[in-house]
């Protein structure tokens, strides 16, 4: 199974994430059952410390009694009585508020509380009466009634001795918790260092490798040097891959193109200099030559030089509209007159070949550079010219189009195939027909950029054998008028 680069990321994050929440929770589990045995060992502690100073009231009261009547009702002695006496009856009360219900500590307790009530009423008794002494004590049997009470606290404290001890077994038990949470602890700590260590190999093995071999196939872009390898998975470096590869084929198709352009324009104007040269070399033996013949040379001299003119603003043209540099002079034109002033540069053209042009266009104001305009109608129309058989015709027409102007050069040459009209507006690429009758493989490339640079569009609707419509198409303002035709 191939992950992308995304899932890759959420795997190295979700799994420490997964992990270390189970470790979590078990480790809060362990916790939490250690603060509820710690709480509950806090609260019988608190008993059991409340009953032994509940005993040791007991024995003081007890004490205090005999005192009390030794010394023939001394107040001091009567206010400790009371004192400590409602102290006992207050812990215990406390002691059986914190015991849990039906419980037989809570029982015992409160039994012990309604004896003490009982013991009580009887000391306040005694405290009162005039003339108390030991006999009166032993008459109402106190000493047989607190060693009862102490007897039943001590019983108190057994069973709440014998609680303890389990509570002594929860504690083992709690040891061996505790041990297993140092456990989870360190296993915790030994897996997130094994799993970091697992997804940095990962990450080295799929994401940084697949990003040092895309990374050394950009650089063969430039270094001219082939790098093969195997795409092994569908993530987004090997898409990426895919397209640096697709672009190194585009390159080297376009260095070829360029290449064979070079090659192209060189021999034109290699050409086109041997006649500049040969046309100068006759002239020099104007001495020697007619009138007629002279006129014709410097003709011949004038041709070339503006072939070689034209080709260096072709290039120049090309690199500005490649870069984006190309300023354009936007005037309101009339499209009529540039179609007419287009036909006008072909015409000598047109006559050679005995073909007639006919212009069906509507004055129309456009908002476009005019000499721009011309300059990719001229090429069409050389086009045309040049792929038209003798005595055939052109046609140039404009139509409407919402917020555009369509104009088509319409010829009645041998027409264009589907898969070379898909190729014919790049730069440096050629027909047969078009390689053997001299062309750049520019023209077309340059129409184009020109177009949309204007904001427009540059097509070729064309049939094989019944000829081809070259058209172009730019926006117009709506609500500008049409002229009138003269």
């Amino acid at each position: 199974m191939s992950l992308s680069i995304a899932q890759k990321g959420l795997l190295m994050v979700f799994i420490p994430l997964a992990l270390n929440v189970a470790w979590i929770g078990l480790y809060w589990n362990s916790l939490s059952g250690s603060s509820a045995l710690l709480n509950a060992a806090a609260q019988k502690g608190n008993i059991i410390f409340m009953m032994s100073r509940t005993v040791g009231l007991f024995n003081k009261t007890a004490t205090s009694i005999f005192d009390f009547v030794k010394t023939s009702g001394d107040e001091s002695i009567k206010a400790s009585i009371r004192r400590d006496s409602l102290d006992i009856l207050q812990t215990l009360r406390q002691i059986s508020s914190e015991l849990p219900a039906g419980s037989s500590s809570k029982y015992m307790v409160e039994h012990l509380t309604f004896l003490f009530s009982q013991i009580r009423q009887t000391m306040d008794w005694l405290a009162e009466k005039p003339n108390l002494s030991e006999s009166d004590i032993i008459e109402i049997q106190l000493p047989r009634k607190f060693l009862a009470i102490m007897n039943e606290a001590h019983g108190i404290l057994n069973a709440i001795d014998i609680s303890d001890r389990s509570f002594g077994l929860a504690l083992d038990a709690q040891k061996t918790d505790c041990r297993r949470t140092r456990f989870i602890v360190q296993t915790g700590l030994l897996l997130n260092l094994a799993i970091a260590l697992a997804l940095a190999l990962f990450f080295k093995l799929t994401v940084a490798k697949r990003i040092s071999e895309v990374s050394l196939r950009t650089r063969s872009l430039t270094s001219g040097t082939p790098v093969f390898s195997a795409v092994n998975s569908s993530d987004e470096l090997s898409k990426l891959e895919s397209q640096l590869i697709d672009a190194r084929e585009k390159l080297a198709s376009a260095d070829n193109f360029r290449r064979v352009y070079m090659t192209a324009v060189a021999l034109r104007l290699q050409s086109s200099l041997r006649r500049c040269l040969q046309s100068s070399d006759l002239l020099q033996q104007e001495s020697a030559m007619s009138r007629t013949d002279g006129d014709k040379y410097f003709q011949r001299l004038s041709l070339s030089v503006s072939s070689c003119l034209s080709l260096v603003d072709d290039m120049l043209l090309l690199e500005s509209l490649d870069l984006g540099n190309l300023r354009l002079n936007i005037e309101e034109s009339n499209l009529h007159q540039i179609v007419a002033k287009s036909m006008e540069v072909v015409s000598n053209l047109a006559l050679i070949k005995k073909l007639s042009m006919k212009s069906e266009c509507e004055e129309i104001v456009l908002p476009v550079d005019a000499a721009r305009v011309q300059q990719v109608l001229v090429n069409l129309l050389s086009n045309a010219i040049k792929f038209s058989s003798s005595d055939s015709s052109i046609l140039v027409m404009s139509e409407k189009r919402g917020s555009f102007v369509r104009i088509s050069v319409v010829d009645s040459g041998p027409g264009i195939n589907r898969q070379v009209s898909a190729k014919l507006f790049q730069k440096f690429f050629q027909t047969a027909e078009g390689k053997s009758a001299g062309g750049t493989g520019l023209g077309l490339a340059l129409a184009k950029l020109i177009m949309e640079a204007h904001g427009g569009l540059i097509g070729v609707d064309s049939i094989p054998g019944e000829g081809s419509a070259f058209w172009i198409e730019l926006p117009f303002n709506q609500k500008s008028s049409p002229l009138n035709a003269a």
